[in-house]
């Protein structure tokens, strides 16, 4: 599952860098900035994820991130 592959606090950072990416490009929501991103190398598969998450479709994601197991996606809420 490409899920288990995201490192999460490059994701945190990721997500964190988005946002004043999104000021810095004077883009007025995160979506019109993801849809317009190259990738980053540091943490390309963080930033696809974010990207995903802006331009796909929930059953897109699914698909994609979650795979064959995607009807175990609550498992991901647990502590």
């Amino acid at each position: 599952m490409k899920i288990e592959e995201l490192n999460q606090q490059s994701l945190g950072k990721a997500l964190i860098q988005a946002s004043m990416t999104a000021l810095h490009q004077k883009k007025q929501t995160l979506q019109e900035t993801m849809v317009s991103l190259n990738s980053y190398p540091e943490n390309e598969l963080e930033w696809n994820f974010i990207k995903d998450l802006c331009t796909l479709t929930s059953e897109e994601i699914a698909e994609k991130w979650y795979g064959a197991n995607r009807e175990d996606i609550g498992f991901y809420f647990k502590e």
